[in-house]
């Protein structure tokens, strides 16, 4: 997905929240326009850091505590932002005179569920199965069911953007902060 990728509001999952994002996207070019007010878009999908989060997440970090299977789409998944590559895209696009007015994607790693379910399977000592459901027979969240693969090329040539890690590192911090949410669902469980 570059930036130039077309926002289908009216398509989107959620199209009340897909609008307010367009609309805010759309207010911070209109400010920078009118107003010289200089502003620059950062889109990304999933950021962490020392934790992640997220109800589809710990739903199934749930089912792994309890055993259950864990389905997942083939390929779907997303790129993730660590903090610490969030932080430097801020940087970058502060620094740059010319990232007023731009929209910029910015991503760290690309993960698929699979291997997200296969960590918290390991992080859980789950007996879980992953079983992959293929994209049109799939009935649960939708959000499982989506690739959201950016591509950050624009932010590189045009800001010097690039993950400050390797994938091994970076898949490594994503590692300790599921082993942090892990850690959050099952106090859950005995705060009940």
């Amino acid at each position: 997905v570059t930036e130039s990728h077309p926002c289908l509001v009216a398509e989107a999952r959620k199209p009340l929240y897909a609008l307010g994002k367009v609309a805010a996207e759309e207010l911070c070019r209109h400010s920078f326009k009118a107003r010289g007010l200089a502003t620059t878009v950062l889109r990304f999908w999933w950021a962490y850091g020392a934790t992640i989060g997220g109800s589809n997440l710990r739903d199934l970090v749930r089912k792994a505590i309890h055993n259950q299977p864990l389905e997942m789409v083939p390929d779907a998944g997303g790129a993730f932002l660590t903090m610490a590559d969030l932080a430097r895209a801020v940087e970058l696009s502060l620094s740059s005179p010319a990232a007023a007015g731009r929209v910029y994607n910015v991503g760290s790693l690309f993960m698929t569920w699979k291997e997200i379910g296969e960590i918290i399977v390991s992080l859980t000592g789950s007996k879980s199965e992953t079983m992959m459901i293929p994209p049109g027979d799939w009935r649960g969240p939708a959000f499982l069911n989506e690739v959201w693969d950016l591509d950050w090329s624009r932010a590189k040539q045009e800001l010097g953007y690039e993950p400050a890690e390797t994938a091994d590192a970076m898949k490594d911090a994503f590692r300790e902060a599921l082993a942090d949410c892990v850690a959050r669902v099952r106090g859950e469980g005995r705060a009940t």
